[in-house]
């Protein structure tokens, strides 16, 4: 429409052939604009998803090394119950 209409006189012709070229310009920056920015989105997802698997891998043995930790005092407490049985035990044997 816009061509028909430019396409009325020299004068517009002109000044339309200049508006769509600068059009067809800015269009192929803000393509390439667009290309470059979804380059970076994937980048940082892809960096954001090493990181999250980096977290997990040390959320991982913190959890593995609390559980250690748990299993050694579970263990202590155990022996002092039982050291604690084994006594009065022999307090009452001893009556």
């Amino acid at each position: 429409m816009e061509r028909g209409v430019a396409s009325a006189s020299f004068e517009s012709r002109r000044f339309f052939d200049g508006f769509a070229r600068v059009v067809l310009e800015r269009r192929a920056r803000l393509n390439q604009t667009l290309s470059d920015l979804l380059a970076e989105i994937e980048l940082a997802r892809e960096d954001a998803a090493a990181a999250f698997r980096e977290l997990k891998k040390y959320e991982l043995v913190e959890t593995r090394q609390k559980a250690a930790e748990r299993a050694v005092l579970d263990q202590w407490q155990q022996r002092q119950l039982d050291d604690m049985g084994i006594e009065r035990f022999r307090r009452n044997a001893a009556n």
